[in-house]
């Protein structure tokens, strides 16, 4: 009897998991070309989100600085593409995460309350060049949520092309606003099992 509920209550629990996992649809990303000057990508700026707005990312792990080089979550948001966040687990960074906080800066007149929320801008891996893109691990999967609620899967590319991410749907971001992703899977590197994201910008349709 025992091992009977042990069963039941095993199969429950992978049911509501399952449900979860079903509500939650998948983005794949469009693939966009190789940038021409491949260490500056702020033609981007005039649609990106932190134009407007102030945006704080947060990790859950960073790998230490190495000499000049800085692996922290603000290296996604730089328009950079030879810079990178770099998760700093042992492993693939599995379940690392990097949150978003949002808000307006102080002492602007004139903003709304919110702005179009249309996607992200991503350059997968740590893109400095082909041989360190080559050598880290990058991701495959990611979990996208807001102030708690899961939305998508975003499913990335293996390659050091600029990728569009578009939400299917109307999306605003106000202040106060966290988003969070977090690494699901990843494409292994030939040498390191450190997972690296060059950009993942917030983008809007405004300009």
């Amino acid at each position: 009897m025992d091992k009977l509920r042990i069963i039941l209550g095993v199969a429950l629990l992978l049911g509501v998991c399952g449900t979860v996992s079903a509500d939650v649809d998948t983005l794949t990303a469009e693939l966009g070309e190789l940038p021409e000057i491949y260490d500056d990508i702020t033609d981007w700026e005039r649609f990106c989100l932190t134009r407007c707005m102030d945006i704080t990312p947060e990790a859950s792990t960073f790998l230490p600085a190495q000499g000049e080089n800085s692996y922290e979550p603000a290296m996604m948001i730089d328009g950079l593409a030879r810079t990178a966040w770099v998760e700093g687990r042992d492993d693939y960074g599995e379940g690392e995460t990097v949150t978003y906080r949002l808000g307006f800066p102080e002492g602007l007149v004139g903003l709304p309350d919110s702005l179009m929320f249309t996607g992200f801008w991503v350059m997968n891996g740590y893109c400095k060049d082909e041989t360190t893109w080559k050598a880290n691990s990058r991701v495959k999967t990611l979990k996208l949520s807001r102030n708690g609620k899961p939305l998508w899967i975003i499913a990335l590319h293996d390659v050091m092309y600029l990728q569009d991410v578009y939400f299917p749907e109307l999306m605003w971001a106000k202040s106060g606003d966290i988003w969070k992703v977090e690494i699901l899977e990843v494409y292994p590197g030939t040498k390191y099992t450190d997972t690296a994201i060059s950009e993942l910008m917030p983008r809007t349709a405004q300009e």
